[in-house]
């Protein structure tokens, strides 16, 4: 049996899933077509029009960022007109009621839902030789649920746009330091949150009496005087603002405790609608919160820089900004602590690190 998992070139890892978890099943018995694995040198047009042409099985990756893609359209509506068994699977949260309706009368199925990924497996399986699945169907169930969450947990939902506003997700606390780290910390936060409003970066942050306090600063720098005067209160302003366009006012999202382990990307996502450009540590306990999010961020590929100099658990944390950044982070680190010469360096520096990662990366659709 021949399957053509169609996709985007984004959401590939959802597509190898797929194809892992068939091995798992039927062995050598289902042959799956990705277009990742095209020869070098081979016309891509002509191999696709071959495999699908060949395949008894479609399977249409949907998401909402590729469900309105024009080539994954096209592969599938290839599918419909040619008679073939097309299943539309709907990814990364995307609702059945979104596929246009052409799709929509096919019948579909979640990527993550345990039943729906029993019903396609036993469905393939009465197709192959050996007309059953060759591991235990409930342990294959299980592990297609726990692959497909895990991969679509690395996906990023939103890909920044070269002049997007940057996302900073500061990391931070003063629980448990010394007088003297703690009057760094805060004005590192002064010096900071100045520059951050100055640029209009946006900033997500966690609860934490320091980053109640950073929330409340950008959220007063940010808003007009006139609305300062109405007593409004600025972090409820920030929220409402978060999902629309562009405001004047720089919107600080604030989340509760952020330990949510390998699904951070996905947390992120579902909260506000993208992930963090990089993340920023001041200080923290070495076994608390801060030191906990930074390993997540460091595991969920989101850039961190540690304030050394703010002590706690930013002293012994590692940047994993650009290497070619690298010099000018130890500067950084030794740098006058407090000055607002130091908020405009961590902004320089996150704004070089957004830079290179946005131009190593295509941009959304």
């Amino acid at each position: 049996m021949r399957v053509f998992v169609s996709h985007t070139h984004e959401e590939s890892a959802l597509a190898e899933m797929v194809k892992n978890q068939f091995n798992r099943a039927f062995g050598g018995m289902v042959e799956v077509f990705l277009s990742e694995e095209i020869r070098l040198g081979k016309n891509w047009l002509d191999a696709i029009k071959k495999a699908l042409t060949e395949s008894d099985l479609v399977l249409v990756l949907f998401s909402p960022k590729s469900h309105s893609r024009p080539w994954i359209n096209i592969e599938a509506g290839y599918g419909v007109m040619a008679g073939k068994q097309v299943v539309p699977i709907c990814c990364m949260g995307l609702d059945s009621s979104a596929l246009s309706e052409v799709y929509g009368l096919q019948q579909s199925m979640e990527l993550t839902n345990r039943d729906h990924a029993l019903r396609l497996l036993d469905d393939i399986a009465s197709q192959t030789e050996a007309k059953r699945l060759l591991p235990d169907r409930e342990d294959l169930a299980n592990k297609w649920v726990s692959a497909a969450t895990a991969a679509e947990s690395l996906l990023p939902a939103y890909v920044p746009k070269i002049d997007d506003p940057i996302l900073v997700w500061l990391i931070g606390s003063v629980t448990d330091a010394t007088d003297e780290f703690r009057d760094r910390a805060f004005k590192t936060a002064d010096a900071l949150t100045a520059s951050l409003t100055c640029r209009n970066f946006r900033v997500v942050l966690g609860r934490t009496e320091l980053l109640n306090y950073v929330g409340d600063c950008i959220a007063y720098k940010s808003i007009a005087p006139s609305q300062a005067e109405t007593g409004e209160l600025p972090q409820l302003l920030a929220m409402k603002a978060a999902r629309g366009p562009a405001p004047a006012l720089n919107p600080v999202i604030i989340l509760g405790s952020l330990r949510t382990g390998p699904g951070i990307r996905r947390m992120f996502v579902d909260c506000i609608g993208r992930v963090p450009d990089v993340a920023v540590m001041i200080g923290g306990t070495t076994n608390g919160r801060a030191a906990q999010e930074g390993k997540l961020a460091i595991q969920a590929g989101i850039p961190l820089l540690p304030l050394q100099f703010t002590g706690g658990a930013a002293a012994d944390a590692e940047t994993t900004f650009h290497d070619s950044l690298i010099e000018e982070v130890s500067e950084l680190q030794t740098s006058k602590r407090g000055s607002d010469i130091v908020g405009d360096q961590i902004c320089n520096l996150i704004a070089r690190q957004v830079e290179f990662m946005r131009e190593s990366t295509p941009s959304s659709a």
